[in-house]
């Protein structure tokens, strides 16, 4: 039987999910292969760059050293010539050869040039007599002993005190020098000798020096003959110079990435080490590229060792870091865009499956918000026709929602002329307020908000309006506007008996001031006649009796101010200014000096305390509150009061006075209320509840704070209060 494999949508979309999980790792497998062959392909190249340019290097190292040692070869050949052509040389020619090449700045490695005879034991003899007859000091042959041939040091220049300290020194005493110089004599050739130490380093730190010789003939002979050779020789033309020294002028000093190391080979069993670069690896390093040549210079063999640390950085060079990085970003990429693409497929398999399901959900939804919302609901064609109602709008309508579709909406409204309200353009949103028609015949007040809906060129569907009755709370609208009528009323009413109360207030407290002033001024008037005509005439205790009258008169000649104060504050127009209280507490404070100048009273008033507030009325405060301070601190000494700004803008005013009980605080601002008595502290009780009322028509505050004996702080605020909070000197 035949087996058919039908491809249902299952499986594509499981084969396609296959395909997308394989993608993105073949595509990161892929450019992690293409970066690395780039990388190492890259760091192949840089290697043979590198490796050639350090074989260039060194070859050039070397042409270096063998040219300065031919410059050297070449000075000395020039001084030969002058020898062999001179019978007698002096030391003023030598020196004037020798200053003329200018050795310090051309040849800084260069001790200097010198010449050194071969001579034996007579003609070491007539050696020393031609140096006395030349006039110049003898000297002494160093090492001393007798040896078949002599080599002395005679001339050296330039003349420095090591030069001339060398002069007398047989260098043929030596093996290392002698060796050299033999080789040279047969040879006819300059020769370097092997490393020594130079006689003018003697006593200093141990450094390598080398010395070149070139030999002098005289007379005739066969240049092939090696006896004829050593008959005509008359010395040698030499220099000695440092070997690091040396190296370094003519290799330069340490260059990055490539170090240098010379070593004398010319006895393989004892190797010398010449000169280094100062940071040159003793191991060679791990993965430097390394070069050893030997070269033959002029006798001797030089071994040169060159390492280039450069090497080390060709796998993390710039150019192969920054070509690894790319490649694995290309291929981070790569893997991402795999996995974002097999991630979009699989999602666009699984939102087309979810699709519907989405749809009917969505499709629950609204029918379940249509069935449970709290306000009426309906959807409308174009025509205005019910194409569905929800309960809540069939409760409003007072008939079933079923019979509600197919009829107009417009049909249940009471007129279609009337109603009231707004169109929101921009949205397409309409509100309005009518009056629907109930099916028992009622008549409810609703407000609907019509909506257009998207898409209602394709569906049947073109507008949702929403109706809420409003109809209680319009009856409780029209109530509380009835109330409000009603309230305005009676405020108005009690406004107009409030005024009239405080119009008879006044004329009642002018009528009080002058119906008690006028019996006063008799009492006052009376009393002081009686006094000055019959004054003599009563007893001690007579007139204690008058002066006692006279004085309630006064008071209560001072009590009636303060009432009529007391009436008046709360009347008349506060017109606020910006007040200076550091000025007005100086001019209260002085007046107040004027009247008891006796007195001992020390005042702090902080300037810069600047308010707002009525000038007169702030002006009643403070001479008040001042004046309390003033009154109560009379028996201290010293008396000290102080005016400044709080933390928090408050004015305060603090003496160290008599202070009170702070249980009876409260009784502080009531009129007629003292806590002390008329024997202690003069008064009238009226004072401070005046204060009291000017502060708070400002819409301030006042406190009082105190401890018994120990003086009393009040403050205050005016509503608004600025300025700053500094000592006046």
């Amino acid at each position: 039987m035949l087996n058919v494999q039908v491809d249902t949508p299952e499986r594509v979309v499981a084969g396609s999910a296959l395909a997308g999980r394989l993608l993105p790792p073949a595509a990161l497998l892929l450019g992690l292969i293409m970066s690395l062959s780039a990388w190492w392909m890259l760091r192949e190249r840089e290697q043979r760059i590198a490796v050639q340019e350090f074989d260039a290097v060194v070859q050039g190292s070397i042409q270096k050293v063998r040219e300065r040692l031919t410059a050297y070869e070449v000075l000395l050949r020039s001084g030969s010539a002058m020898f062999g052509t001179v019978d007698v040389p002096t030391p003023q020619l030598w020196r004037r050869y020798v200053q003329g090449l200018d050795l310090s700045r051309r040849f800084p490695a260069l001790t200097g040039l010198g010449f050194a005879p071969a001579v034996d034991p007579a003609g070491l003899e007539a050696l020393q007599l031609e140096q006395h007859r030349q006039g110049r000091n003898l000297f002494s042959i160093r090492p001393a002993g007798v040896r078949p041939l002599y080599a002395p040091i005679v001339f050296l220049e330039p003349a420095t005190p090591e030069n001339q300290r060398v002069i007398g020194y047989d260098m043929f005493s030596e093996a290392a020098r002698q060796r050299a110089m033999q080789s040279s004599l047969e040879t006819g050739l300059a020769q370097v000798s092997a490393p020594t130490r130079l006689q003018q380093e003697i006593g200093r730190e141990k450094v390598v020096g080398l010395l070149l010789y070139v030999p002098v003939y005289a007379g005739q002979y066969s240049p092939t003959n090696v006896g004829e050779r050593r008959v005509a020789t008359r010395g040698w033309v030499y220099a000695p110079f440092r070997a690091q020294v040396f190296f370094d002028a003519v290799l330069g000093n340490d260059k990055p990435g490539h170090l240098l190391r010379i070593i004398d080979v010319t006895d393989p069993a004892d190797p010398q080490l010449l000169a280094a670069s100062a940071s040159f690896p003793e191991d060679g390093g791990d993965g430097d590229l390394r070069h050893r040549q030997v070269m033959d210079v002029h006798g001797r063999q030089w071994l040169l060792e060159a390492v280039s640390t450069q090497s080390k950085a060709l796998g993390s060079s710039p150019a192969s870091t920054v070509a690894l990085l790319s490649g694995l970003l290309l291929s981070l990429l790569m893997f991402y865009a795999a996995w974002l693409l097999a991630r979009m497929r699989e999602r666009a398999h699984r939102m087309a499956v979810l699709m519907s399901e989405a749809s009917r959900r969505s499709e629950q939804r609204f029918r379940r918000a249509m069935q449970y919302s709290p306000i009426g609901t309906a959807l409308l064609d174009l025509d205005g026709t019910i194409l569905e109602a929800n309960p809540t709008l069939a409760r409003i309508l007072g008939q079933p929602a079923f019979s509600l579709m197919g009829t107009t909406f417009g049909s249940h409204f009471v007129s279609h002329g009337e109603g009231t309200g707004a169109d929101d353009t921009s949205s397409g949103v309409r509100r309005i307020v009518r009056r629907l028609r109930r099916a028992d015949g009622g008549v409810r007040h609703a407000r609907l908000v019509f909506a257009e809906l998207p898409g209602s060129e394709d569906s049947d569907a073109a507008r949702l309006v929403q109706v809420e009755d409003i109809t209680e709370q319009l009856q409780a609208e029209a109530r509380i506007h009835s109330l409000n009528r009603t309230l305005e009323a009676r405020v108005e009413e009690r406004t107009r008996e409030l005024r009239t109360a405080n119009e008879e207030m006044e004329a009642f407290a002018y009528s009080v001031s002058h119906d008690l002033r006028a019996p006063l001024r008799a009492i006052n008037g009376f009393s002081h006649m009686l006094e000055q005509r019959h004054g003599e005439k009563l007893g001690e205790h007579a007139r204690g009796h008058l002066a006692r009258i006279q004085a309630a008169a006064r008071r209560m000649d001072e009590l009636i101010d303060a009432l009529l104060t007391l009436a008046t504050v709360g009347r008349g127009e506060l017109v606020r200014e910006r007040l200076d209280l550091s000025a007005m507490a100086q001019r209260i404070i002085a007046d107040l000096r004027l009247t008891q100048p006796e007195r001992e009273v020390q005042v702090d008033i902080r300037s810069g305390l600047e308010v707002d507030g009525d000038r007169a009325l702030v002006g009643n405060v403070l001479e008040n509150l001042i004046g309390n301070a003033w009154k109560f601190s009379e028996h201290r000494t010293p008396a000290r009061i102080t005016i400044g700004r709080d933390d928090d803008g408050a004015i305060f005013i603090r003496d160290n006075g008599a202070g009170f009980d702070t249980a009876f605080a409260g009784k502080l601002f009531k009129p007629f209320q003292r806590l002390h008595s008329q024997s202690q502290f003069s008064g009238h009780g009226i004072g401070l509840t005046t204060v009291k009322r000017i502060v708070e028509r400002h819409g301030g505050q006042i406190s009082a704070s105190s401890t018994l004996d120990q003086g009393a702080t009040f403050r205050f605020t005016l509503g608004t209060s600025s300025g700053s909070d500094q000592t006046v000197a």
